[in-house]
């Protein structure tokens, strides 16, 4: 991803292109999903999914001061993306957004993420040198 673009690349070399919306500008994150690439970028208050003719798919993330960082695929095949408002979201096939708060939140701010073989979510916190781990997200 560079600014304003996200790509795709074969195992070949071939280069593809997909131009995203103008508040994408810096990328945060991107990761496999159903139906293609799903990214986070600065400046957007959204998750994108990025299909496989180019068309990129907007999900708004809810409540006040929502900035998406890390983002990763679920144990259940859901993404996860980490909310600098202290809360760690879920995105299901069908484009529902739901977001919960993380443990201590007003210490742990998520920034990256990765899913762990215990079916939980891990996080690296922006603030104060943390990590944390959010149990199966309901959904």
């Amino acid at each position: 991803m560079v600014a304003g673009k996200a790509g795709r690349i074969t195992t070949t070399g071939r280069i593809t292109e997909f131009p995203l919306p103008s508040d994408s500008e810096l990328p945060g994150g991107i990761t496999a999903g159903p139906g293609g690439m799903w990214l986070t970028a600065a400046g957007s208050i959204a998750v994108e999914r990025i299909g496989s003719t180019g068309r990129v798919t907007r999900f708004p993330l809810p409540g006040p001061g929502s900035g998406p960082s890390g983002i990763t695929r679920g144990p259940d095949g859901g993404i996860r993306y980490a909310d600098q408002s202290g809360r760690i979201g879920r995105v299901d096939a069908q484009g529902r957004v739901t977001a919960f708060p993380v443990p201590d939140g007003s210490t742990k701010v998520p920034f990256r993420l990765a899913s762990g073989p215990d079916r939980a979510v891990w996080f690296t916190g922006l603030i104060g040198n943390s990590i944390g781990r959010v149990q199966a997200l309901p959904g």
